[in-house]
């Protein structure tokens, strides 16, 4: 339907003429070469066929674009739904920085085959898995949103599946002892206050930093903190109790004033100037023999640990530890090697009830007698807790108190197993009278 000419005769350059959509003729310009004119004149004019039926690449202009302009984008989009801005700022980040590692110019540029080379590469290798995956995070939630947006047709890393974590934590906390706790308060001075908070509380080093003196509400009738939302890591608010030996420190820290921060010698290097002195000072290795250390978030994990002593429910343990997820709960933060599992045996039915001494009526047991003797033994031990509840570090060496718990749980299912035995023997004890 093109046709190719030369304007003028000593002309160098041709042209060509394509049928538009309304029916009109238009001129274009094309090449010295006529068979590339020709060329270009057949592709223009099957471009138009094609968009007259619908078949034209919607998605031919954010392909011209570079791929820092979708990523620019995208940040302005995620700021404005609201999305804390450290987390902006580190999706960005991430972004750019696989942008430039495996070349991607534009978003056609971006295959799994690619990713999986760069995640693969020996450079990277001092990434942890669990950054890998939020690498790959990062670049399928920006898929995803360019398909939203529709400047692409598919997420073309959808297919992509994380590394596995387990077993390769490149930081490993553990959970403090009490005995340990109570060495790290003894000497803390005038950080006493802040380790109670962090260990009842479970604040970050940034929240604790934040913390605001009108943020801390002493006068309620149950005193908690009101933490702000610009200053968690979920952006939402929290209210976090206050126990009473806590109330009391933070009551007796020096006069202050409502917009002060409650810990002003919390920085980026109140970890190296305060913190580790004074695990030294109390005794506290920073690393043990399983390579797990202790730092200021291992707190954290000590709240989250004593929760799981005390027998909380998993579901309370999260919001007191502002989790959304049970996992992380129990597994990240929850240190198994100090839960008490052999106390967790005591509270098994017995099976060695003493039956031989029971009497016999008519050649079976008394279920009576049974019942006595079990409520007996039950009674006689009880179930000891270590840690029933949040320890008072300040009551060691008692951390904590007994909860007598009467062991009648397999008591039921006993008398059930006694009753349907003499309800055999009765039934055959007539054919052994006869014998």
């Amino acid at each position: 339907m093109s046709s190719i000419f030369k304007a003028r005769k000593t002309s160098r350059r041709w042209s060509y003429k394509v049928k538009l959509p309304d029916g009109r003729w238009h001129t274009f310009p094309g090449f010295t070469d006529k068979r590339a004119t020709s060329a270009k004149a057949e592709q223009h004019q099957a471009a138009i066929d094609r968009g007259e039926v619908g078949l034209v690449d919607a998605f031919a202009e954010s392909k011209r674009q570079l791929l820092t302009k979708h990523i620019t984008d995208y940040a302005t989009d995620l700021t404005a739904q609201g999305r804390d801005p450290m987390h902006v700022y580190t999706t960005t980040k991430r972004l750019q920085k696989l942008a430039m590692a495996c070349d991607w110019a534009r978003l056609t540029d971006i295959t799994p085959q690619s990713f999986s080379i760069w995640r693969a590469q020996t450079t990277i290798q001092c990434l942890s898995p669990k950054t890998r995956n939020e690498y790959l995070q990062a670049l399928q939630a920006f898929c995803r949103w360019a398909v939203r947006q529709g400047r692409i047709g598919q997420n073309p890393v959808a297919s992509l599946m994380p590394v596995k974590t387990n077993g390769d934590v490149r930081r490993q906390r553990r959970a403090l002892s009490d005995s340990e706790v109570t060495r790290l308060l003894a000497v803390a001075g005038e950080r006493r206050s802040l380790y109670l908070v962090a260990l009842t509380c479970g604040l970050r080093r940034s929240e604790v930093a934040a913390l605001l003196w009108s943020d801390v509400k002493l006068a309620a009738p149950k005193p908690y903190l009101d933490i702000r939302p610009s200053t968690t890591k979920n952006g939402k608010r929290a209210i976090l109790w206050l126990r009473d030996d806590v109330a009391a420190a933070l009551r007796a820290m020096p006069d202050h004033v409502e917009g002060d921060r409650v810990f002003p010698m919390v920085g980026k290097d109140f970890c190296e100037r305060w913190f580790y002195r004074d695990l030294a000072a109390a005794g506290i290795t920073r690393l043990d023999a399983q390579k797990r250390r202790v730092d200021f978030h291992a707190l954290r994990h000590t709240l989250a640990t004593n929760l799981g002593r005390g027998g909380v429910s998993i579901r309370t343990a999260m919001e007191v530890m502002r989790h959304s997820d049970a996992r992380l709960t129990t597994k990240t933060y929850t240190d198994a090697s100090a839960l008490p599992t052999a106390q967790a045996l005591d509270c098994l039915p017995r099976y060695d009830l003493p039956l031989a001494g029971l009497a016999l009526k008519d050649g079976t047991f008394d279920s009576t007698d049974l019942a006595t003797k079990s409520a007996t033994t039950s009674a006689t031990k009880p179930c000891t807790l270590a840690c029933a509840g949040m320890p008072g570090y300040a009551d060691l060496p008692s951390i904590g108190h007994v909860v007598e718990t009467p062991m009648d749980i397999g008591q039921n299912s006993d008398l059930m197993r006694i009753e349907r035995n003499n309800r055999e023997l009765r039934k055959t004890a007539p054919a052994r009278a006869r014998t």
